[in-house]
């Protein structure tokens, strides 16, 4: 799939069928979920692929699907997406969530950067 854009290293794109099962491995990991409620299920992880998916769809934009350019991984999401978020209303929010093994290579920056 072509990518929507890219930055020096990543290459950003919509969510494919075969995104599905590496981001429910990342939402189902403790580590990765450390500063989250709790870990996601499958179900709720492919949950919220398809509110991506429709964010992308209304507004052009959303977290989007990560991949690293040179060995086509994906490594998980980064991006932009609109919330509500009490008491202040609606926002946009920028946000990652990477697989442990691309931590600590500047990858959210980077992209966090490109996104904006």
């Amino acid at each position: 799939m072509p990518y929507l854009f890219q930055s020096e290293r990543l290459g950003f794109r919509n969510w494919e069928q075969a995104d599905l099962q590496p981001f429910q491995q990342m939402n189902a990991s403790e580590e990765v979920m450390e500063y989250f409620p709790n870990p996601l299920t499958p179900t709720e992880s492919d949950r919220l692929v398809a509110r991506m998916q429709t964010a992308f769809e209304q507004t052009g934009y959303c977290y989007f699907a990560v991949e690293i350019l040179k060995t086509k991984e994906f490594i998980g999401f980064i991006g932009l997406m609109k919330k509500e978020l009490e008491p202040f209303g609606e926002m946009t929010d920028i946000g990652w969530r990477l697989k442990p093994s691309a931590w600590g290579n500047g990858f959210a920056t980077e992209g966090a950067k490109r996104c904006l």
